[in-house]
């Protein structure tokens, strides 16, 4: 039988699943609709990556719960790679809005 521990973190990562689903239908939405006039929508491109890296962020929690914490600090390494990515992208798109 199982424990309430291990119960309430079953809940948890229920949670997080939905989260997830949610927020990548999302990060697939926004992307698609960016890509319909990238001229004029280019600024949106740093939240595509910064959405993609609270999905990471999500999951590395998942993983880290779950006993599974090498899969987690894996997870959150590439999280802080997409946070670079979107910070490096925010200063393209921001030096060729002036241009």
């Amino acid at each position: 039988m199982a424990s309430k521990r291990e119960r309430a973190f079953r809940k948890v990562r229920v949670v997080i699943d939905v989260v997830n689903i949610i927020l990548s239908i999302a990060v697939v939405g926004i992307t698609v609709y960016t890509f319909m006039d990238v001229h004029n929508r280019m600024h949106i491109f740093p939240g595509i990556f910064y959405l993609g890296a609270l999905i990471n962020a999500i999951t590395g929690v998942k993983h880290v719960i779950s006993d599974k914490q090498w899969q987690g600090i894996a997870v959150f390494i590439f999280t802080f790679v997409l946070i670079a990515a979107g910070l490096f992208c925010g200063r393209i798109v921001s030096a060729n809005v002036y241009m």
